[in-house]
This record gives structure tokens, C-alpha cells and sequence, in this order.
């Protein structure tokens, strides 16, 4: 009777795991914000909310959830998640994760040009300053770090140049005796976009002692620069 008892358990848990399936689900912040997502099954922790995690269906433990009481909840395979003690109602702070609406792209009709049609490229240069606050330091970085320019439509990109500097800095030199005010040109990282030159500050560039406590007070000119190309039919 054991062995008998031990193999429909065996069979039951395979049951169970082949019958379980991934599905998207948001766990959102509870009044006490973050709380861990525990599987029931596999006591792992399958996700740290508020976040968008893939989890098997089943029953889970949330734990550290509204002042550090535990919530049992399960997870249904359409991403609805219910209360396992509570009637089956709904949990209000987790559900399916929400589906972007897909992105179309607008169909440009083909042209065939007639067959003694001349072909000539046309360039033009196009550029783009900008001020950031902040002089290129991780952490006095508040958000965006960069300057883009962009080509007109119908051109593409076909290089570009960054230039990042900061004027009349006031630095120290190797004595730390006397200040220095001078220019320094930041360290940029140039990426060529499809329709145009995008330049950002090089926030992993490190900076020399001397150097780096001018930073509190000055922020950074970045000049982009992109050169565009199209194909002219006459």
C-alpha cells in the first residue's frame, strides 16, 4: 500500500508539472511597495514585484506583501491571477501583463524609373547643439544624456561626427594648490542611426582626480553633426 501510495504520488506531481504552463503576468506594488513571488511547488522565487515576470501557473506565495503578511494566490494560464483562500476572487494588485499594440510601418509604394533615367547623389549636412546639465558623471546624470541629428525624409545617414565640451572649468592641478579654468572636451560615444548621428556622453570614461570635482558646477555642449545622402532619378 506505501509503494501504491508513493507512485500515485509520483504520477500525480508529473501530472502536475506537464500540465503547468509559462504565462506573462504583472505583479504590481502592494501599499509597502516590493514583495517576492514565491513558487508553492518549487518554493523558488519566481519574481520580485512591482515587475513583469514569466511564471508557471499554479499557486504562489507572496511574501512581504502589505506589511510583511504572507497572500496566497493563484495563477491562471490566461494570466488572471485569484485569491487561493478567498472565494477565487480576483487579486486587485496582479494580473496578465499588458500586450503592446503592434507597430505598422507605412508601405512606401515601389517607383520604377524608365530606363534612360540618370542617377545622382545629393548630400546634405545637417547639425544639431545641445546642452546637458549635467557634465557627464553617472551618477549626475538625471535622464537624458545626448543630441541626435536627423536627416530630412527620404535621405539616410550616411556618417556623422560628436564634439562634447564644457567651458571655462575650474579644475585643480597636480599639487592641488592652485585652480586651473579651462575647456575640456568630454569623452562622447557616436552611434550611426538609420536617418540620422546620435552622440552620448561616455559615462563609463573615468575622470582624473584633478578633473573631476569641476563637475558639480558646469554642464556639457554636445555638437552632432550628420551627413545624409539620397539617390536623385532624372
Amino acid at each position: 500500500m506505501q509503494v501504491y501510495r508513493r507512485i500515485s504520488f509520483t504520477l500525480a506531481t508529473l501530472l502536475l508539472s506537464a500540465t503547468s504552463q509559462a504565462v506573462q503576468v504583472e505583479f504590481r506594488s502592494d501599499s509597502d511597495g516590493a514583495y517576492t513571488v514565491q513558487n508553492s511547488s518549487t518554493r523558488n522565487i519566481d519574481c520580485i514585484a512591482p515587475d513583469i515576470c514569466d511564471v508557471d501557473t499554479g499557486r504562489y506565495r507572496l511574501i512581504g506583501f502589505d506589511d510583511e503578511h504572507s497572500v496566497w494566490v493563484t495563477v491562471r494560464s490566461n494570466g488572471n491571477v485569484i485569491y487561493t483562500y478567498n472565494s477565487f476572487l480576483t487579486f486587485p494588485h496582479a494580473g496578465p501583463a499588458p500586450v503592446a499594440p503592434p507597430v505598422t510601418q507605412p508601405v512606401t509604394p515601389l517607383v520604377t524609373p524608365p530606363s534612360n533615367a540618370q542617377f545622382k547623389i545629393e548630400t546634405e549636412i545637417v547639425s544639431n547643439d545641445c546642452f546637458i546639465s549635467a557634465p557627464g558623471r553617472p551618477e549626475e546624470l538625471t535622464g537624458t544624456n545626448g543630441c541626435a541629428a536627423m536627416c530630412p525624409d527620404g535621405y539616410s545617414a550616411t556618417g556623422g561626427n560628436c564634439r562634447g565640451f564644457s567651458d571655462n572649468i575650474r579644475s585643480f592641478n597636480d599639487s592641488r594648490t592652485a585652480a586651473i579654468f579651462s575647456d575640456i572636451r568630454q569623452p562622447m560615444i557616436e552611434t550611426p542611426l538609420p536617418n540620422g548621428y546620435q552622440c552620448n556622453l561616455d559615462e563609463d570614461y573615468q575622470y582624473s582626480d584633478t578633473v573631476f570635482d569641476y563637475n558639480n558646477q558646469d554642464g556639457t555642449n554636445i555638437s552632432v553633426t550628420a551627413i545624409c545622402a539620397t539617390i536623385v532619378i532624372h
